[in-house]
């Protein structure tokens, strides 16, 4: 076994510490820098090597002062300590290096417990308490941290609760059985320690010092093979769920919506800055990216030049820019734009290829759902796709069936900023905050029947104009780009830098395209136009029966093939402005209109056609 090494220096002691292990000081005064810097390191250098901290920042070493304790045999101000090195005081150092990134104020006990953070400092094995559930429950929980490791089991998350802490920072959810190793790494740990004590009590030989090592080994023995039991492995387990950094929200996870973990650490989006990642963020998503602001990606914005195009053909720089925002935007965990983007166009356009780029890149945050997710369901359908999208930044779907009708009341919750409530297949339902921006990829523009505000104001139509034809097509595009990754996600962020800033700033082009997709939709305000008069009387009456008889037989004369259901009808002809349904009716019936009979109806449309006809030149017979 490999001797531990021991500062030089006037003889040491050690006292009881509240979380249990020994505090070590000399002669009265508690350890400093240069009584454990060891020989290959400075005591500065040891802090950093040992903490991480930035060697331009401030020095590591003054932040020790606030956590030793002037009082000896009186340590209530400080954690634990164990060193990789010396197994005797360095972690209480790393533990205060903990908090240079911010203030050289040390962090407290609860801080400490409710952040999950890992400690660095091994277990003392040979000392090792392991008697009771409660007491093998902390000893695993203190061997998962000496590995860098976090454990957190969420009690609310609807799919199971235990978390796995890595070391670069990313907590990934995990079956129960993927804990149990930690625990048998545990008894074989306590069996080595107990075969260490026995050695020694036989190098003690016939005394006292050799029988209570002997006792010692074999306390540490019984409690390993109980580490080994399922049903002690079981009890474990079970307290585990209830240690103090353990125990945990599931909503705690992934809640900034203004960081982004990638490959070399955490972005903030606000700013661009990157830091090194850490379990306190509770972070499950990465991106499997380097974050380098000054990275480029030519084939990327030569691609969205070419794709986004105005009628004449020539790119469309407002709503190139407008994209980088709205992807940004897309990046963050924010929802306060309330809006969805319909990506529309023939196909060969570049569609498939903006979309497929951003989910091979951004895929931990990215969900791809099936279109019929935001389709009329029929009812008492369980709302599973929606709870797939918990946590999500970005939510894609792709070419939904011609004419369906759009579920409406649900685009407008999940893009809302209120709670939701959804569930999978045969579990409880939960409830959460939309976190993300859907986009929609289709050849056809969605079928949305209603004209309320509320639905109107989330749409952001983009017109993909560029048909590419096939002999003509890059082959490799999506390769080439997924190449200028690291350029792509540095254009993303400076698109959420400049979201933060100045909002999406959506083109008036846009504005113009999504305002006259909206009166090309409202096929109600046709029926209405042709067969009913909004007189603004209210004694002018007319029932729900005779109104929905007017627009079927409007809807067969037509042809139209995206005829409202009755319950539909009733709905949106509640929220036309100008017509009032009357509720204190025993039947269901509207003031303020009234319709039109067939004669009426006939010399209006003989009166259009005569005007329309003079404004060509031409003339109708009466």
């Amino acid at each position: 076994m490999r001797q531990t090494r021991r500062p030089r220096g006037p003889p040491r002691r050690d006292s009881p510490h509240p979380h249990g292990l020994r505090q070590p000081y000399i002669e009265g005064t508690p350890m400093s820098a240069t009584d454990f810097a060891g020989p290959d390191l400075s005591p500065r250098d040891y802090f950093i090597h040992v903490s991480g901290c930035p060697e331009d920042g401030q020095d590591p070493a003054l932040l020790v002062v606030p956590l030793h304790c002037s009082d000896p045999g009186s340590h209530n101000s400080g954690e634990p300590c164990q060193d990789r090195r010396t197994d005797s005081h360095g972690g209480f150092v790393t533990y205060a290096c903990l908090s240079c990134r911010r203030s050289a104020q040390p962090v407290t006990d609860e801080e400490w417990e409710s952040a999950g953070v890992p400690a660095t400092a091994p277990v003392d094995w040979l000392t090792a308490d392991a008697d009771s559930d409660l007491s093998r429950a902390r000893l695993s929980l203190q061997h998962i941290r000496s590995l860098g490791y976090g454990l957190a089991f969420a009690h609310s998350a609807p799919r199971g609760g235990w978390l796995l802490g890595s070391p670069d920072g990313v907590w990934s959810p995990v079956h129960v059985e993927q804990v149990v190793p930690f625990i048998h790494a545990v008894g074989d740990k306590l069996t080595d320690a107990a075969d260490q004590l026995w050695q020694r009590a036989r190098d003690e030989g016939d005394s006292d010092a050799s029988r209570v090592l002997q006792a010692r080994a074999n306390r540490l023995m019984t409690s390993a093979r109980a580490m080994r039991r399922a049903r002690s492995i079981a009890d474990i387990i079970t307290t585990l769920k209830s240690l103090p950094g353990v125990a945990a929200e599931w909503t705690a996870f992934d809640s900034d919506p203004d960081v982004l973990l990638v490959a070399n650490g955490v972005i903030d989006l606000r700013t661009g800055n990157l830091r090194p990642a850490s379990l306190r963020d509770r972070l499950t998503r990465r991106v499997d990216v380097a974050y380098r602001p000054e990275a480029t990606a030519p084939t990327w914005e030569r691609f969205l030049d070419e794709a986004l195009v105005d009628e004449d053909g020539e790119t469309d720089r407002d709503v190139v820019d407008f994209m980088r925002r709205l992807t940004g935007y897309g990046i963050t965990g924010h929802t306060r734009e309330q809006c969805f983007a319909v990506l529309f166009g023939k196909g060969g356009n570049g569609k498939g290829v903006f979309t497929e780029t951003l989910k091979s890149i951004l895929t931990a945050h990215t969900v791809a759902t099936p279109f019929s997710t935001f389709e009329q369901q029929r009812p008492g359908s369980i709302p599973n796709d929606i709870a797939a999208l918990k946590g999500a930044r970005l939510v894609l779907a792709s070419e939904g069936e011609v004419g369906a009708p759009m579920a409406e009341a649900t685009i407008k919750r999940v893009t809302g900023q209120d709670t939701i409530s959804a569930r999978f297949m045969r579990a409880e339902y939960f409830e959460f905050k939309p976190s993300f921006l859907i986009i929609l990829s289709t050849n056809y523009k969605p079928n949305f029947k209603g004209q309320d505000e509320g639905l109107w104001r989330r749409v952001k139509l983009v017109p993909f104009r560029r048909y590419v034809e096939p002999d003509k097509r890059d082959g490799r595009l999506g390769e080439k780009l997924l190449a200028e990754a690291e350029g792509i996600l540095a254009w993303a962020v400076r698109g959420a830098i400049e979201w933060y800033a100045d909002g999406l700033q959506e083109p008036e082009t846009l504005k113009a395209g999504t305002s006259a997709y909206r009166e090309e939709s409202d096929r109600l305000g046709e029926f209405l136009a042709d067969r009913v008069e909004i007189t603004g009387e209210r004694l002018d009456v007319v029932t729900l029966t005779d109104l929905w008889k007017s627009y079927e037989d409007w809807a067969d004369e037509v042809g139209e093939d995206r005829k409202f259901s009755r319950r539909l009808f009733t709905t949106a002809i509640g929220e036309r402005a100008g017509i009032t349904p009357d509720r204190r009716s025993n039947r269901p019936i509207y003031r303020n209109v009234r319709i039109l009979p067939v004669a009426e109806r006939l010399r209006r449309a003989h009166l259009e056609a005569t005007a329309e006809a003079a404004g060509r030149g031409l003339a109708l017979t009466s």
